[in-house]
């Protein structure tokens, strides 16, 4: 857990993200036997999530994100060729000690293990401790109310 910690700090750093605190919201491990597929999905209500791989195989071994925007569907021009700056997914390769962090709002979702041997992951989300304190409160300061008008 203290890596996981350790690394999603990291990133925020990375990012410039003001923060005081962060915390694991939840942690599970994912074990799929051949045939399991994790269809797309985002976590909601958090900022990070991650993904380390215990064990992977031939045929088990990646996760794809999908990119977020609508102009996808919108207005596609013919590729040359699709590369991860110009294509509607990514898929990066899983291997056992690899630890993927990313926005919890990004989609994603883990190809059919084809493969006899369990694929086998550890997930988890991260949150800011004092999210109710310092982000969610608005960011504005409204307008000023003059209640003696109001009286009148």
């Amino acid at each position: 857990m203290d890596a996981f910690l350790s690394a999603s700090a990291g990133i925020l750093t990375e990012l410039e993200v003001e923060y005081r605190e962060i915390e694991i919201s939840g942690c599970w491990a994912n074990i799929s036997p051949k045939g399991a597929v994790h269809l797309p999905h985002s976590h909601p209500n958090n900022y990070l999530s991650g993904i380390y791989y215990v064990h992977t195989a031939d045929g088990a071994d990646s996760v794809t994100f999908y990119d977020p925007s609508d102009i996808n569907g919108i207005f596609a021009p013919q590729l040359r060729a699709a590369n991860k700056y110009n294509y509607k997914e990514y898929t990066i390769p899983a291997k056992p000690g690899r630890l993927v962090v990313f926005p919890s709002w990004l989609r994603h979702g883990v190809p059919e293990n084809t493969s006899d041997q369990f694929r086998i992951s550890i997930s988890f989300n991260i949150v800011f401790s004092d999210f109710a304190e310092t982000i969610a409160i608005p960011k504005w300061d409204g307008l000023p109310l003059n209640l003696d008008a109001l009286r009148e």
